[in-house]
């Protein structure tokens, strides 16, 4: 028993030594880990630099560009002269976004007193395709309130682009609560479903680190474009949505879920700057509401959530209903995008909500015998005849012949000169 006793206080005594070299040993190799961690970091980061500094800023292709704004676009307005701070600077539409749209919008960054200003967020429709452009409902809401409100200075900025969903609009409501908007139009829904895998699941942050190294580090666009050179057969777009569905599973609830959380969060942020937001039901032709389509669920779903919190709607969607015009006369079928009278039908419909709950001025304030006729107002913004033409024959041509209807581009065609010419 005895001659254990100085083995047992030997053993005793290691342990403290023991331990200490196991800490030392884990800490020298983090350090070490950390250590290769830093110098991996900066070697990478210089690369990227020379790189940067020897390779020329990359074009980016339409295809690329549109992607990146749906799935990270910021800095909607840009100031035109990056020289100018003061509350005079212009602010401008996005040069990128002018490529996609062919629009390009305006506005002083301070906004002047007495002024109203309203901001038009959505996507196709609020940038007024087929006609964009030209012709757009906002266009048409800005003329009819110049009639309508002689006494008020009011200033309508389309902040829409194509493909835009509800969650590519949050931080768009973000910037532009910067600019002291007196109203926020929403009209989204459409885009929903064909995009909800841009924004979850693990596939989207794959896209958007794709398209942040796109964006910033030329090395990686330019050996993108050697391995995929660009040409007229090359979508980059179409093979990212092929990725994206391929490991995703379209979920109706899912759907539902972001849709109606996208609403909470842009009518939680306007309130905070105590600015009116007003969200719009999606133009459906007939058999989408026969079907039960997805899009026409997205409208049911925003008339009970509306109804549930209090959030305020206009229903673009029922007044087409019960206009008593034909769908043919408002809806363009193979686009399902408004027609022109359908567009100015969505701006009067606005114009009346904005009166019943007394925006921008109270009911007796409207002066709605100054509204002239839809050719005034059409002739008014220089709509020609040929531009019609490039409209219906050729930008709509091929659409009309996939769906084994060519005759159909002529006869909107003329439909739209007729009303052109008369209104009617």
């Amino acid at each position: 028993m005895a001659a254990c006793l100085p083995a047992g206080r030997r053993y005793r005594g290691t342990m403290p030594a023991l331990r200490s070299h196991t800490i030392m040993s884990f800490q020298r190799k983090l350090y070490t880990i950390i250590k290769n961690l830093i110098i991996i970091t900066i070697t990478l980061s210089a690369l990227v630099v020379i790189s940067n500094v020897i390779l020329k800023r990359p074009t980016l292709s339409f295809n690329d560009l549109h992607i990146m704004w749906i799935v990270s676009g910021k800095n909607f307005f840009v100031n035109s002269n990056d020289c100018v701070k003061s509350s005079d600077a212009k602010m401008v539409t996005n040069d990128e976004l002018q490529k996609l749209n062919g629009g390009k919008d305006c506005f002083i960054k301070d906004k002047k007193a007495h002024v109203f200003r309203i901001f038009c967020i959505g996507g196709s429709t609020t940038r007024g395709w087929p006609f964009n452009p030209h012709f757009s409902y906002p266009l048409m809401l800005s003329l009819y309130l110049q009639d309508l409100l002689l006494e008020r200075k009011i200033e309508i900025i389309n902040a829409g682009f194509c493909a835009s969903d509800s969650s590519s609009d949050i931080p768009l409501v973000r910037e532009i609560l910067n600019y002291q908007p007196d109203l926020i139009l929403v009209h989204e829904g459409i885009n929903e479903s064909h995009q909800l895998s841009f924004h979850t699941g693990y596939g989207s942050w794959i896209v958007k680190a794709h398209m942040w190294l796109l964006r910033h580090v030329y090395v990686y666009n330019f050996l993108k474009n050697r391995l995929f050179p660009f040409d007229a057969r090359f979508n980059h777009a179409k093979i990212i949505k092929e990725f994206l569905s391929r490991n995703f599973k379209f979920n109706e609830k899912r759907v539902q879920k972001t849709f109606l959380q996208n609403i909470k969060t842009m009518s939680k942020l306007a309130q905070k700057k105590k600015c009116p937001i007003l969200f719009l039901t999606q133009v459906l032709p007939t058999e989408e509401i026969k079907e039960k389509s997805i899009v026409a669920k997205i409208n049911d779903w925003l008339r009970e959530f509306a109804s549930r919190n209090t959030i305020m709607l206009i229903d673009i969607d029922r007044a087409f209903r019960e206009s008593g015009e034909p769908a043919e006369e408002l809806i363009i079928p193979v686009s399902i995008h408004p027609d022109l009278k359908g567009y100015m039908l969505m701006a009067k419909t606005i114009c009346r909500k904005l009166a019943e709950n007394d925006i921008i001025a109270p009911q007796d304030g409207w002066r709605w015998e100054n509204l002239k006729d839809d050719s005034s107002y059409l002739r008014q913004i220089n709509l020609t005849p040929d531009f019609l033409s490039l409209v219906y024959r050729e930008r709509l041509g091929d659409l009309f012949k996939q769906m084994n209807m060519p005759r159909l581009a002529d006869r909107y065609y003329r439909k739209a000169e007729r009303y052109l010419q008369n209104g009617q």
